[in-house]
């Protein structure tokens, strides 16, 4: 996937179709990446695979598993990337 690199736009839209991919094809942040496509993927399964349910009376489906599960992962994500971020401040600093 190296050659890849050489194509931003690419990656760009790549990225925006599917969140997440566009760090692993430039291996940087590749945890961030991977939890970001995770949701991604959680989610176009949660959109088109899975009907909404009708009425109040509606059970707990697996509709509901794969959304809390997306959430879950989406704020994991970004929980993720503050704090890889923050590290590498610190470690900055630290080699001044």
């Amino acid at each position: 996937m190296t050659g890849l690199r050489k194509y931003p736009v690419f990656i760009g839209i790549l990225n925006a179709i599917l969140p997440g991919f566009g760090y692993l094809i430039l291996q940087k942040r590749i945890g961030f990446g991977v939890l970001i496509l995770a949701y991604s993927v959680l989610s176009y399964i949660n959109a088109f695979a899975f009907p909404i349910p009708q009425g109040i009376t509606a059970r707990v489906t697996l509709f509901d598993v794969f959304d809390v599960t997306a959430i879950l992962l989406f704020f994991i994500a970004f929980g993720y990337d503050a704090y890889r971020l923050a590290k590498e401040e610190r470690l900055a600093k630290n080699e001044k």
